[in-house]
């Protein structure tokens, strides 16, 4: 066999792997805490349990399952959270008036004040894909219900990208940017 057969086979044998279970994937140490929906508490961007959770979103989402292995895809997932699953945005703040996103304990606060439409912060987006309430609303499953629930995230945030972008990668092309003629329905600079 040839050097670039032997690349194309090893390049194909790589991306083509998708556990059947989270569990499989081996997570690394830093991130064995679950929470309280038996969610991972961080899917890194690019990581083998990223990939998994969008794939396994994917065909309830209503996307290709090859959404899951996009740069676009996890580009965003990097800017917006980090992969934290229930993140609040940064403009909320916690009690002491601090970034609620280095008070974990303040988060179940948070979801749910944002649950029961408390107005709390300029902007009160959560989560893997940092959704609006509104858009929490119409692309979870269970809407509100479904922040801090990794699934209902990711469902959501590949929801959102179909029906705003198209695309993740269209998605990432307009990322901080404002191009009517790529992003005809994004009215904002920031995020995605």
């Amino acid at each position: 066999m040839s050097w670039y057969a032997q690349m194309a086979l090893l390049v194909v044998s790589t991306y083509a792997k998708i556990p059947s279970t989270v569990d499989s994937v081996n997570p690394d140490p830093v991130n064995q805490q679950l929470t309280q929906n038996s969610c991972l508490a961080q899917y890194r961007p690019f990581s083998s349990e990223a990939k998994y959770l969008f794939s396994e979103a994917a065909s309830e989402a209503g996307v290709p399952r090859s959404w899951a292995y996009s740069p676009g895809l996890h580009s965003i997932l990097q800017k917006e959270s980090n992969g934290i699953v229930g993140i609040p945005n940064y403009t909320i703040k916690d009690q002491r008036g601090n970034s609620a996103q280095n008070n974990r304990d303040y988060w179940k606060v948070a979801h749910e004040k944002i649950r029961n439409y408390e107005s709390i912060a300029p902007s009160h987006a959560t989560g893997l894909g940092q959704l609006q309430p509104e858009n929490v609303d119409r692309y979870y499953p269970s809407g509100r219900a479904g922040i801090g629930d990794c699934r209902e995230e990711a469902i959501g945030m590949l929801r959102y990208i179909k029906a705003a972008y198209g695309s993740p990668n269209t998605a990432w092309s307009c990322y901080g940017k404002l191009k009517p003629e790529l992003c005809p329905k994004k009215r904002f600079k920031e995020g995605y």
